[in-house]
């Protein structure tokens, strides 16, 4: 995080008094303002439209583009979010700063609230990509709040799967052995993605996207996916399921950020009307009336080793977690 050359303790200010601003500064603080106001779209007309929200240390998670973020937002009303500014300060167009954030979830684990350092970057009046928003793991609060999320995690596993789940097998690519699962549901218009492949080397962060082309064949990138870290991630994006599925796209997992080009899990996303792939033992399924949607004719809801997917769970729970509005900018401590 670059040096602070300014440190302010202050509530975010009043919505009135930024209108209009470009100063980095006062979009950072504009946009917390929108938010304890409960005007998601306020919050959301200050960002641009490639805007990607990342959660790196609590879990690999993204929110891209402006509908999935004010999506968000919205939802994070539910339970009562206040954000306080602790630091920020501008260095450019990047803004540094760290916030404390109180909300029903903190009130529950026992706190007042739990603080996360930012880093984002403000372009012509908006917040642009990237935005990273972590956890501070020093400070005890936020500890105790992360271990209760933890622990509502761990009850989230019996949840039903959301209408419409699309499972789209990811095989082994020359980079590395870690084939897994791709998990699909869209709700309102946002398409969640969860990515369950066998875990990499510890930490390491491995970059996923939506592409064109096949998996022997990758084409340019469409859409950025969170990076899957410790084999796992969780991602919304603003799009739907069909602008995702109908034009054949793969979803491509690279080994490290190091080394985009060197793949280790690759699936094709199907539609319910496109070719079916190599024959297989298992029928393809029906598609869902919702979407017109349906699995891909290998999918089979197991994880890499077979049975029933862990993954599976976790995005169920970083599911419910969005609709509940659990957490703030982001969404809790989702492990998937």
């Amino acid at each position: 995080m670059l040096a602070l050359a300014a440190v302010a303790a202050v509530v975010a200010p009043s919505r009135d008094s930024q209108a209009g601003t470009t100063d980095p500064v006062d979009v950072v603080e504009q946009i917390f303002a929108e938010v304890n106001a409960g005007d998601a779209a306020g919050a959301g007309a200050l960002v641009t439209e490639d805007f990607v929200l990342t959660d790196i240390d609590g879990g690999s998670f993204a929110v891209v583009g402006r509908p999935a973020f004010t999506q968000l937002i919205e939802d994070s009303q539910t339970v009562n979010l206040e954000i306080t500014v602790v630091e920020i300060a501008a260095d450019g167009n990047t803004v540094t700063g760290v916030a404390d954030f109180a909300d029903d979830n903190a009130d529950a684990a026992g706190v007042s609230r739990y603080r996360q350092p930012f880093t984002v970057q403000v372009t012509d009046g908006g917040l642009a990509s990237r935005g990273d928003f972590t956890y501070d793991l020093d400070d005890a609060q936020t500890v105790v709040y992360l271990n209760y999320l933890d622990s509502l995690e761990e009850d989230d596993t019996d949840e039903p799967p959301p209408p419409g789940l699309v499972t789209v097998p990811l095989s082994a690519q020359s980079g590395g052995n870690q084939p897994g699962n791709a998990f699909l549901f869209e709700e309102g218009g946002i398409t969640g993605v969860g990515l369950d492949i066998t875990p990499g080397p510890a930490g390491v962060q491995q970059p996923a996207y939506f592409y064109t082309g096949t998996c022997a064949a990758p084409g340019p990138i469409v859409e950025p996916l969170a990076n899957v870290l410790d084999g796992g991630s969780f991602t919304l994006l603003s799009s739907t399921m069909a602008e995702l599925v109908d034009t054949g796209l793969i979803i491509n997992v690279s080994k490290s950020v190091a080394e985009p080009g060197i793949y280790v899990a690759c699936g094709q996303v199907l539609s319910a009307t496109a070719p079916p792939p190599a024959p297989t033992a298992a029928a393809p399924a029906t598609p869902t009336p919702a979407t017109g949607i349906g699995a891909p004719a290998t999918g089979t809801g197991g994880d890499a080793a077979g049975g029933s997917s862990g993954a599976l769970y976790a995005l169920l729970a970083a599911a419910v977690a969005v609709a509940l509005g659990a957490g703030a900018l982001v969404v809790g401590r989702r492990r998937v």
